[in-house]
């Protein structure tokens, strides 16, 4: 396994990373959870802060390429980023480019930690 959880080849189909979890509630969810739980971010001593998770997303577009994003968006940024999780309900964001990269961020640091993935994800997948 890498040493990098960036290094992580996802799938891809027509050029992007399927999201199957559900919906932007889910990434929301899983995104908070990192930036309350005082943990680190991988192959550094630096905690997960929004700015610091901007900066992975920007890593992680630069690195698997970028997608277009609804409206005149300009990639996963602070400011998109802080928008995205103030957001409520299942669906609203998934036009965020918060939402795209802060799926990929949350879809690598779960295989590279072994993570399973749960029910519902088993279950989106199929």
């Amino acid at each position: 396994m890498s040493t990098d959880y960036r290094d992580i080849e996802l799938e891809e189909i027509l050029g992007e990373i399927p999201s199957y979890d559900d919906a932007t509630a889910t990434v929301r969810r899983k995104l908070r959870k990192l930036l309350t739980d005082k943990s680190t971010i991988p192959g550094t001593n630096k905690s997960w802060t929004q700015a610091g998770m901007s900066n992975e997303m920007k890593e992680l577009e630069l690195r698997d390429g970028a997608v277009e994003y609804y409206k005149s968006s300009t990639g996963p940024t602070v400011g998109s980023l802080g928008k995205f999780l103030k957001k409520t309900g299942k669906m609203r964001g998934g036009d965020s480019p918060a939402y795209y990269w802060g799926y990929v961020l949350c879809e690598k640091l779960r295989l590279w930690e072994g993570t399973r993935k749960t029910k519902s994800r088993e279950e989106a997948e199929q």
